[in-house]
């Protein structure tokens, strides 16, 4: 039996699952290009025929003089490539077309001899396009179902990729701050403009390729620091297709680390399962022309998910059992209209709500809801819709354009706290909360807008280039009132008058109301403002060359532009920056046949300041506070407390205390990269890489004293500016490497090795560097006796996100069992332990500096001197399909994650204090706090279905 075309039939699997792909222009297509030779001379065919077959139907072309053929703007999705010419035997190849890929496929067709008939026979890939510059590496829908990914989430796929890792905050790729990753789904920018994570909520079922770029990456793309994470849902075909997914959860069937039941082990779970819903279909409307597929997905009974809780303060009468009750629902349509081979139109649209009644906001900030009536609802709307055009003018150059809507809106009407018109009273001496919930019912809406335009042309001169320019438009707003609560009040009191243990109630006669006490009680009264909004504009110009000069030699040059904009409340533009990035890069194929290529390149990367930092001089989302001394008397009488007060914060009264720097430049990234590649098609790919990265111009807040303040409230001045004593570097070596052992069993992954150190952790999610924050002395040793000095305020050393040994190896063994397939599949996590400082965070600010606030974090050494352990965990998945009628097939997919059940301590309790100037651990130092302190127990998720 001919071994060959399995082999490469499986290989093109590999190559969807984890290759080191060199990835073309960043678009919801891929591409498929080669030669055709004869066996033996490799003089160039001229005038064969190639014969493309698609999902989408089949697309011809005519090699040129020089053998060549290529297929552009093609929907990811598995091909075959039949080529043939008179004279000779032809040749086929079963492949896939991936996201953002060239596929390179050479068919060297043998004469017919005189005894011989034309037959079909296995070409051979090169798999690698050695013209293109990027590095990363792209994840199938038919392979991410074949590997134990917890969820199918889109950054637990992209977290699978080397060089990817996370902060305090999410994702990031190659040490960048998590808020400086690009996501696109489907062309549309789905990140939230405040914090820069990813937002979209999309059915699983529905994912066709995740593409994560970390490197080497072209004009075209701007927006970040990190990397890019492409997402691109699937199309419809020339056969209808689907699948009917139920996964059901339940906590029971869990297994929990110490702290998992509570920290007395008692908490348990009674008919708390959940069962999700994925169904997803596709097909034809008109053959070979119209295509579409409808998804929806849901959580059932009647979309509810449910945990049992119960409210805080139980001595007090609280305790109360109460339910969080979570409503998902997600919807999606995608239209594809083939005009003809040249043109396609293309029309997606998603719309996920999920609402969640019964929230305790007060655990998540310090202490917990007492009654139903201080529990919150929260209604969210997330939806996206793209429409693009790609279109093939000639023979020798291509159009696309593409507009994407992200909208996003938290809260809303019904949402907020349930104590109706009651002020919200909080316990100084616990956190928790009385009388009324968090938040109102107002919402907070974050939109986006993103277009693009392009014109690709190949070009012969010195060569061949693929010559492409363009145009893209960005647009993020923030409209938000942020009220605090229902009734924007909130009142502070000093603990109870009764001994706790010796019974009592919450009524108000029992709370203590210290008298001109501004520290124990007092009123505190928000005022938000209804229909502000703000803005920010991004408009950038590109070019970029992928020039190949000859077989050996390839070059990327490249040359962006982008103009940042943003817009304030009252319509004046108060940031207005150009910056102009490189894009260079020498591939070389040492023998010319891309079996084995070294690249060296070097580019800059323009990130963008988010909309939490733009609206720090704006009413959105900072509501006024004005905070109020209690004066004696009935607390819910305004009477009772003082007509002036004792504190404000502003935003429209510090508008002339704010200010920009003229010379402010946007946070750029400069990376220089080196790495070998090799192919081989019988066998697998591996890649060597490394990279260096340093980023400047980081925008951060910088507090002064005015020369000439106007009063008490206006001491304190603000100026955004690029602080160039803030540092942040990155060196990495990633081996990423993909290999079919056996016709049954496959194996992969990455390790990387690296090092991130600076003395900046922030994330452009609002500018709060804190050495910045204690006026012009600060970081000066030495300028005032109670100065403080950079190694107090912030000290070098290893950042949060740094991981010095990062570890993801994946693995499939499929075999037939009976009438169907039997699929083993693993992933293997070895992860660093995470860096952490010897500090104290309520460290007593110096006299002279109590002007900027009473307390900050103090450093005790050097940053990030102490480690978290090393975790590492396996997740197994056991999936089988069985054929039950025509196409249809019965599948059942049981996902164990962490399935030996290692239970391992990744974080504990820092918290220290300062005792006569030096550190002092706290009683709980190094002990577990919550079971978020070990790393997942075995999860179990299970799930069922047919699919066709």
């Amino acid at each position: 039996m001919n071994l060959l075309p399995h082999r490469l039939s499986r290989l093109t699997a590999l190559i969807a699952l984890g290759s080191a792909v060199l990835c073309a222009q960043g678009t919801q297509t891929g591409n498929i290009a080669g030669t055709v030779k004869e066996t033996g001379t490799n003089k160039p065919i001229a005038g064969a025929r190639v014969v493309l077959t698609t999902q989408q139907g089949d697309r011809v072309t005519i090699t040129n003089a020089q053998g060549a053929f290529r297929f552009a703007l093609l929907i990811p999705g598995p091909v075959t490539v039949k080529a043939t010419a008179d004279g000779f035997i032809g040749a086929s190849l079963n492949s896939r077309v991936l996201v953002g890929d060239t596929n390179i496929t050479d068919f060297p067709l043998k004469p017919i001899g005189a005894a011989q008939t034309t037959v079909v026979v296995v070409a051979s890939a090169n798999i690698v396009d050695k013209t293109d510059a990027k590095t990363g590496q792209t994840f199938a829908l038919e392979n991410i179902n074949d590997l134990p990914i917890q969820n199918r989430t889109v950054n637990n796929i992209a977290s699978l990729a080397p060089g990817v890792s996370a902060d305090a905050n999410g994702l990031t790729i190659r040490g960048a701050q998590s808020t400086q990753v690009l996501y696109l789904v489907d062309g549309a920018d789905v990140a939230d403009p405040v914090t820069g994570g990813f937002t979209a909520q999309l059915n699983e079922d529905m994912l066709s390729d995740v593409q994560v770029l970390s490197g080497g990456i072209s004009a075209e793309y701007g927006r970040f620091t990190g990397g890019v994470v492409n997402t691109v849902t699937r199309s419809g075909t020339n056969e209808f297709s689907g699948v009917l997914r139920f996964s059901v959860l339940d906590p029971a069937w869990n297994a929990y680390n110490p702290l998992g039941r509570g920290l007395s082990g008692s908490t348990t779970f009674k008919d708390a399962h959940s069962v999700q819903q994925n169904i997803v279909i596709a097909g034809p409307i008109l053959k070979d022309r119209l295509f579409f597929v409808v998804g929806y997905r849901a959580q059932a009974p009647f979309a509810r998910l449910t945990a049992n809780q119960t409210t805080a303060d139980p001595v007090f009468g609280g305790g109360q059992q109460y339910y969080l009750a979570q409503t998902d629902d997600r919807k999606d349509i995608k239209l594809d209209w083939q005009i003809n081979t040249d043109h396609r139109v293309f029309w997606q649209y998603n719309k996920t709500q999920i609402d969640q009644r019964g929230r305790d906001y007060g655990f998540f900030l310090g202490g917990g809801s007492t009654s139903l009536a201080t529990l919150s609802n929260q209604p969210n709307t997330f939806s996206y819709y793209t429409l693009g055009y790609q279109g093939q003018l000639t023979s020798n150059m291509l159009l696309t354009a593409h507009y994407g809507y992200k909208k996003e809106i938290l809260g809303g009407p019904g949402g907020g706290g349930q104590g109706g018109k009651a002020p919200l009273m909080s316990d100084n001496q616990t956190g928790n909360i009385f009388d009324n919930g968090f938040f109102g019912a107002d919402g907070d809406s974050r939109p986006i807008q993103n277009g693009s335009i392009s014109l690709l042309n190949y070009l012969t001169g010195a060569g061949e280039h693929e010559l492409k320019v363009g145009i893209d438009w960005y647009q993020s707003a923030h409209a938000a009132a942020n009220s605090q609560s229902p009734t924007n009040t909130f009142i502070y009191f000093n603990g109870f008058t009764v001994d706790p243990a010796a019974g009592g109630s919450t009524a108000i006669s029992n709370r203590i109301f210290d008298i001109n006490s501004p520290t124990t009680t007092w009123l505190q009264v928000w005022v938000p403002v209804f229909g502000a909004k703000t803005k920010n504009t991004i408009q950038a110009a590109y070019v970029n060359d992928k020039w190949k000069l000859n077989a050996n030699w390839s070059f990327n040059v490249g040359l962006r532009a982008d103009n940042f904009k943003s817009t304030n409340d009252l319509g004046t533009n108060n940031f207005n920056l150009t910056t102009v990035t490189p894009r260079l890069a020498a591939i070389w194929d040492f023998k010319g046949d891309g079996a084995w290529i070294g690249q060296l390149s070097y580019g800059e990367y323009a990130g963008q300041v988010l909309q939490g930092s733009t609206d720090g001089s704006s009413v959105v989302g900072n509501p006024a506070e004005y905070d109020y001394v209690y004066l004696g008397g009935d607390p819910l009488q305004r009477s009772s407390f003082s007509a002036t007060p004792f504190k404000v914060v502003d935003p429209n009264r510090y508008r002339g205390s704010f200010s920009i720097d003229p010379n402010l430049k946007m946070p750029t990234m400069q990376e220089v990269s080196i790495s070998l590649k090799h192919a081989d098609a019988q066998n697998g790919i591996w890649s060597l890489a490394y990279s260096r990265r340093r980023w400047k111009n980081f925008v951060d807040d910088a507090v002064d004293l005015q020369t000439h303040p106007v009063d008490a409230a206006d001491l304190i001045k603000t100026a955004i500016r690029n602080d160039h004593t803030l540092w942040r570097t990155y060196q990495s070596l990633e081996l990423q490497f993909q290999q079919q052992i056996t016709e049954a069993f496959n194996w992969g992954g990455s390790v990387t090795l690296s090092e991130l150190r600076g003395n900046y952790e922030g994330g452009q999610v609002g500018t709060t560097e804190q050495l910045n924050n204690f006026g012009p002395l600060a970081g000066t040793p030495g300028a005032s006796p109670d100065a403080l000095s950079r190694a107090q305020l912030g000290p070098d050393g290893y950042l949060i996100a740094d991981v010095p040994v990062r570890a993801r190896i994946t693995a499939n063994y499929l075999v037939h069992l009976g009438t169907g397939k039997l699929n083993l599949g693993a992933i293997f996590a070895y992860t660093s332990g995470a860096p952490y400082n010897k500090s104290v965070p309520t460290a007593p600010v110096p006299a002279s500096l109590a002007v900027f606030g009473s307390t900050y974090t103090e450093y005790f050494a050097p940053r990030g001197a102490f480690r978290f352990p090393d975790t590492y965990r396996m997740d197994l998945q056991v999936a089988y399909e069985v054929p039950v009628w025509r196409k249809a097939a019965f599948f059942t997919q049981l996902n164990l994650i962490n399935f030996p059940n290692h239970q391992q301590q990744q974080t504990w309790n820092t918290t220290a204090s300062v005792v006569g100037g030096a550190w002092r651990p706290g009683a709980n130092y190094g002990l577990a706090r919550t079971s978020n302190d070990y790393i997942p127990a075995r999860t179990v998720q299970l799930s069922a279905g047919i699919k066709f």
